[in-house]
């Protein structure tokens, strides 16, 4: 495992609680500052929070499908509020239109789930 001290304040947005504090956990332990999201519509305030308080995150790790916003209605609300962060989505969901959408939209970073915690540590190592 990459256990680089990466310093990122990372936005993790999924409505699974056991994901949640899985990454949260994982991504702690390789020295980032994680806030969660339940779903789309809380890392969307998040996000408003954090630009308005100066103190923005370096990168979103979200899901696709989560209630109230989606991960694609998501990354739309974030251009829109011209909040700029990289982005990794981890999902189980990537038929070939979800892949086209996503790099329409400018995000290239995505992991299929199951997802190896080793595998999640270096992609957000690489991602800057």
């Amino acid at each position: 495992m990459n256990t680089l001290n990466l310093k990122k304040r990372i936005l993790l947005a999924d409505d699974d609680e056991m994901i949640l504090e899985s990454f949260q956990s994982i991504l702690k332990a390789a020295g980032n500052e994680v806030t969660t999201a339940e779903d789309g519509k809380e890392a969307l305030t998040l996000a408003l929070d954090s630009k308005a308080s100066g103190n923005k995150f370096h990168l979103l790790v979200t899901d696709l499908q989560m209630p109230n916003m989606t991960g694609l209605e998501l990354i739309d609300e974030l251009k829109k509020a011209e909040i700029h962060m990289p982005i990794l989505v981890v999902s189980g969901y990537f038929p070939s239109w979800v892949r086209l959408e996503l790099i329409k939209r400018g995000c290239l970073n995505y992991i299929e789930k199951p997802v190896m915690f080793d595998e999640l540590v270096d992609r957000i190592a690489m991602i800057s």
